[in-house]
Order: structure tokens, then sequence, then C-alpha cells
């Protein structure tokens, strides 16, 4: 599984908005937090209840997942739909 992440907008200024990490999950065992949280089912979900991708001073993020049968999904999320634990796993990519 590969997990593309990129996020754009917010303030004016902050280094953060022109964000792009990329994370190639090879052995699903030992990254079982990024599996779970990007698994394509749970991104969907989450993008269903979240609304529009895209408000004033709000970064949005693309979350790309390509699965192990190299299908791609792709979701635009605005950042308060995102969950702390998946903002803190996107930091630690």
């Amino acid at each position: 599984m590969m997990i593309e992440v990129a996020s754009s907008g917010g303030f004016g200024g902050i280094a953060a908005g022109g964000m792009s990490k990329q994370l190639d999950v090879t052995d699903p065992s030992s990254q079982q937090p990024y599996c779970e949280t990007f698994d394509p089912d749970a991104l969907s979900r989450l993008a269903d209840k979240a609304g529009h991708p895209s408000a004033a001073d709000l970064q949005t993020y693309t979350i790309a997942v390509t699965d192990d049968d190299n299908r791609r999904h792709v979701f635009r999320l605005r950042e308060d739909a995102l969950p702390p634990e998946m903002l803190d796993l996107i930091d630690a990519m």
C-alpha cells in the first residue's frame, strides 16, 4: 500500500501549507496504524461525513492511497475533518 498526503491552503505565510509526504507500506504488520487509519474504506466514510473540502483559513489535505490491487483512491479533506490521531500519523510520515 502506498500513502501520499499533500496539503494546501491555511493561513498565509505558514510553512506547512505546501507539505507533501509519501509512505510505502510494504510490511503491513509493522505499519498497522497507517494501514488502519488510511484504509480506503475508512477514508471514504470520513469523507462522507466531512462535507465540502474547502473553507477559508483551513488546510485541505489530499490523501491518495494505492491499495495492494494497484487501485488508486483519492480523498480531499479539510483539516478540521481529520481526527487528531491521523494528523499525528501524517506528521510522523
